[in-house]
C-alpha cells in the first residue's frame, strides 16, 4: 500500500479551460497556497478535528487553456511526455471554438480516466440534454458559478485522489491478472503436460505435412540420400526431371541411377565437399530413364543427426539444361559475329595462300627441271599448311562447346591469337605482345580465353579506323585486400592479369559503364550487335575473374582482365623429341572417304608407308568390302561425313561382321561431335582434316600398337 500513496500523492496535476482570464486567477488563488486555502484547512478542521488537518497541505500543479482545441493540444502533450493531468474544471460557453461539453467528449476519447468538473454560470443545455450527451450522472460534476472556495478546493482533493486510485485499482487488478494468469499457466503446465506434447507432436506432423506438400508441389528436384548413396526421399519434380517414379528410385543406388563413366568421379568428389564442408553447389550431366542428359544446378547441404553426426544428403536439383543450350546460342552467335568481322582478312590470307600453290602446280605440269621441282613443292606444301593452320584456327574459335576448365597457360594462347590477328588484320594496325616466361597456369576454358582476347582486339581494332597500335602484356600479380577493393568484384589472391591497350579514340566518360552491357554498342546499325563486351565480361565472371576499364578519350584504352591463377604450376611437360619416321609390317588398311581426291592422296601415303591398302568411297561398300575381307583388315580409317551411311553408322555395321576390328575417325568439319560421335562409335583415334602423312602413319601404328622404324618413303 505504502506504492500506491506515493502514487496518490504523485499526481495533483490539474488542467484549467475558460476562456476567461480573471476565472484563471480565481483558482490559482483558491488552489495555491493563499488565506483560501488556509479557510479550507480552518474549515476542515472545525468539521473534522484537529487531527485531521493534513501535516502537510497537497500541492496543486495547474496548467491553463483558454479554448477546447487548446486543452486537448496539452492533454495530448502531456500524455506524449508522460505528465497525465487528473483533473479538468471545465468552462461551459467558450466561444467561438468548441463548448465545454464538446471539449469534455474530445478529452475522455483520448484520456477516459480524465475527471472532469463542468463549470457554468449559464448553459445552453438542459440537465437531461447535458446527461444525453456526457453519459451517466456519475461521470458529471457540476460547479455553478460564481463558485465556493471551499467546494473548489474538495472538489481538487476528491477528484485527484479518485483518478489516482482509478489508476492504483487498475494496477492492482493488472498485477491480480497478472498472478491468475500465472498460477493457471502453472497449472495447465502442471496438470496439462501430456496434453501440451500431444499437441506439440501434432503442430509438428501438421507442419511436416505442410512441408511435405510444398516439397512435392516444387518444380525442383528435390532428392535425399543417406550416407551409402541409397535414395530415401525422391519429389514429384525430381520424377518429372529424371522421368522415374519415387517407387522406382528409392532403395536404389544414386550413382548407378543418375550417373554414368566420369560423372561418378565428380560425384564422388562433391560428396566428399559435402561431408568435409557441409554443402556444395555446382553443375552435373544427370541421366534420366529415357537415357538423354540433362544439364543439373545441384545445391547439396550435409544433414545432421541429433548426436550432430552425418545423416544424409538433401539435394536440390534445377533443370538448366535450356539455359544452357540457349547460353550456348548465344556465345556461337557472337563468334560467328567475331569471325564474319574478320571475314576480310581471312578471305585475303587464303587467297595469298592459294596462289603459290595454284601457280606451283602450274609450273610443275609444264615440265620443271629436277633441280626446281623440289623447290616448287616445298612452297607448295607451305603455303598449304599455313592454310590449314588458319582453317583451324578459324574452326577452334568457331565450334564453342561446353566450358571445360584445365591448367592452362596464357602463353600459347597468345601467341596464337598473334598469329591470327597478323593475317587477318589490316596492315595498318600493329599488333605487339609482352609475355615474360614464368607466367602462372590458369584455371580456365581455352576456347573461351581465345573468345575473350579476340572480341578485345576486335574492339580495339574498330576503335583505331586510320590504323594505330594494340598491345597485349600479361604479367602475374598477387591481390591484397587494398587492391581488390578497388576493382569491382576482385578477390584478394594471385591472378595472371591481361592488359588490352589500344591507341584508338578512347570511350567518353558518360559511357564507360555501358559497355559491357548486352547489346550496347556505339557503332552503326547492322556493324555490330553489342554482344561482344558483354560475352567478355560473362566468361570472366563465370572465371572468377574481374575486368577493369581505363580510357581516355582521342588517347586510347586499357582494358585490363583478372583471371585467377594455380600459383602451384603443375609439373612440366616431358619434352618430345621429333618423331622418327613411321612405317608398317604390311597390314591391310581400309580407308573410306566419299571425295575421291581424298581417298587416292591418302592411299598413296599409305602405300609409301609400306601398308596395303584397300579403298571404299561410301559406307555401303566398306561394308562389303569388310564381308569379302573379312578378319584380314588390320584398321578401317573412315570419315563421318558420309552420305546414306556416316561414318557411326559404317563403324557399327562393321563391328556386326568383326567385333574386334580397330578403327580411326577423320572429319574436316570442326564439330566436336564428329570426334565423339566416332569414339562413342568404337573408333580408336581421330584425326581431324587435313592431316599430314607423318600424322597419318603416326596414328595408324599407335592404333596397331606396332613399333616405330626408320622409313625413307615418308
Amino acid at each position: 500500500m505504502s506504492g500506491q500513496s506515493t502514487f496518490l500523492e504523485a499526481n495533483r496535476r490539474i488542467l484549467i479551460v475558460d476562456d476567461n482570464d480573471a476565472i484563471h486567477e480565481d483558482f490559482r488563488k483558491v488552489l495555491g497556497t493563499n488565506a483560501a486555502r488556509r479557510q479550507f484547512d480552518e474549515a476542515d478542521a472545525a468539521m473534522f478535528g484537529e487531527s485531521s488537518m493534513p501535516a502537510q497541505r497537497v500541492q496543486f500543479e495547474m496548467d491553463f487553456a483558454h479554448q477546447g482545441q487548446e486543452a486537448l493540444e496539452r492533454v495530448l502533450e502531456e500524455q506524449k511526455a508522460g505528465r497525465r493531468y487528473a483533473l479538468v474544471f471545465m468552462d461551459v460557453r467558450m466561444p467561438p471554438g468548441w463548448d465545454g461539453l464538446k471539449t469534455t467528449q474530445k478529452l475522455w476519447e483520448v484520456d477516459p480516466d480524465l475527471q472532469i468538473v463542468i463549470c457554468t454560470a449559464y448553459s445552453d443545455y438542459s440537465w437531461e440534454e447535458m446527461m444525453e450527451m456526457m453519459g451517466t450522472p456519475e461521470r458529471v460534476l457540476i460547479l455553478k458559478k460564481p463558485f465556493d472556495n471551499i467546494e473548489v478546493l474538495q472538489l481538487a482533493h476528491a477528484l485527484t485522489e479518485k483518478w489516482s486510485l482509478i489508476q492504483a485499482a487498475r494496477q492492482n487488478r493488472d498485477e491480480l491478472e497478472q498472478m491468475i494468469r500465472e498460477r493457471t499457466s502453472e497449472l495447465e503446465k502442471a496438470n496439462g503436460l501430456l496434453q501440451a506434447e500431444m499437441i506439440t507432436h501434432m503442430a509438428m506432423a501438421k507442419q511436416v505435412r505442410e512441408q511435405a506438400t510444398l516439397i512435392e508441389k516444387a518444380r525442383d528436384a528435390i532428392v535425399v540420400r543417406d550416407m551409402d548413396d541409397t535414395i530415401v526421399f525422391w519429389n514429384s519434380g525430381a520424377e518429372r526431371l529424371y522421368g522415374w517414379g519415387a517407387d522406382e528410385a528409392i532403395g536404389k543406388k544414386i550413382l548407378d541411377l543418375l550417373y554414368t563413366g566420369v560423372a561418378k568421379e565428380s560425384v564422388r568428389a562433391a560428396r566428399k565437399s559435402v561431408v568435409e564442408i557441409g554443402s556444395w553447389n555446382g553443375e552435373l550431366a544427370h541421366k534420366t530413364k529415357a537415357g538423354t542428359l540433362v544439364n543439373v544446378d545441384c545445391h547439396w547441404t550435409l544433414i545432421l543427426d541429433d548426436a550432430g553426426k552425418p545423416k544424409s544428403v538433401l539435394a536440390i536439383n534445377t533443370d538448366i539444361t535450356e539455359k544452357k543450350q540457349i547460353q550456348a546460342q548465344l556465345l556461337r552467335a557472337q563468334r560467328m559475329e567475331s569471325i564474319g568481322s574478320l571475314a576480310s582478312g581471312i578471305a585475303h590470307d587464303l587467297n595469298n595462300l592459294m596462289l603459290p600453290i595454284l601457280l606451283g602446280i602450274d609450273l610443275l605440269s609444264k615440265g620443271m627441271t629436277n633441280e626446281e621441282r623440289p623447290e616448287i613443292l616445298k612452297l607448295i606444301k607451305n603455303s598449304a599448311q599455313r592454310a590449314a593452320d588458319v582453317v583451324q584456327q578459324v574452326l577452334l574459335f568457331a565450334k564453342g562447346g561446353d566450358a571445360s576448365h584445365s591448367a592452362i597457360m596464357a602463353a600459347p594462347l597468345i601467341a596464337e591469337l598473334d598469329g591470327l590477328i597478323q593475317a587477318t588484320f589490316p596492315k595498318s594496325i600493329r599488333f605487339k605482345t609482352a609475355v615474360p616466361a614464368g607466367l602462372w597456369p590458369l584455371n580456365a576454358d581455352q576456347t573461351q580465353m581465345h573468345q575473350v582476347l579476340l572480341n578485345l582486339c576486335l574492339n580495339a581494332r574498330d576503335a583505331m579506323p586510320n590504323g594505330g597500335t594494340i598491345s597485349l602484356s600479361a604479367e602475374n600479380i598477387h591481390v591484397d585486400a587494398a587492391y581488390a577493393s578497388a576493382i569491382w568484384e576482385l578477390k584478394p589472391g594471385p591472378y595472371v592479369l591481361l592488359k588490352i591497350r589500344d591507341s584508338g579514340t578512347g570511350i567518353a566518360p558518360e559511357i564507360v559503364d555501358k559497355i559491357f552491357e548486352p547489346f550496347f554498342t556505339t557503332k552503326e546499325f547492322g556493324k555490330g550487335s553489342g554482344l561482344g563486351l558483354s560475352t567478355v565480361f560473362g566468361i570472366i565472371k563465370k572465371h572468377a575473374g574481374a575486368v577493369a576499364v581505363k580510357s581516355v578519350p582521342g588517347e586510347g584504352t586499357t582494358i585490363s582482365v583478372y583471371l585467377p591463377a594455380i600459383v602451384a604450376a603443375p609439373s612440366a611437360p616431358v619434352e618430345e623429341g621429333p618423331v622418327a619416321p613411321i612405317r608398317s609390317e604390311g597390314e591391310l588398311v581400309l580407308v573410306v572417304d566419299d571425295e575421291p581426291s581424298i581417298l587416292a592422296l591418302t592411299k598413296g601415303c599409305l602405300e609409301l608407308g609400306g601398308y596395303h591398302v584397300l579403298t571404299a568411297n561410301d559406307g555401303k561398300q566398306a561394308v562389303h568390302i569388310s564381308e569379302q575381307h573379312r578378319d584380314k583388315i588390320a584398321v578401317v580409317l573412315t570419315d563421318m561425313m558420309m552420305p546414306d551411311m556416316d561414318g557411326p553408322a559404317t563403324i557399327r555395321a562393321i563391328r556386326e561382321i568383326t567385333p574386334c576390328q580397330r578403327f580411326i575417325g577423320t572429319s574436316g568439319g570442326g564439330d566436336p561431335r564428329y570426334e565423339a560421335n566416332a569414339l562413342a562409335a568404337g573408333a580408336s583415334r581421330f584425326i581431324t582434316k587435313p592431316y599430314s602423312a607423318k600424322k597419318l602413319l603416326q596414328t595408324v601404328r599407335e592404333v596397331l600398337g606396332g613399333a616405330i622404324q626408320e622409313s625413307t618413303g615418308v
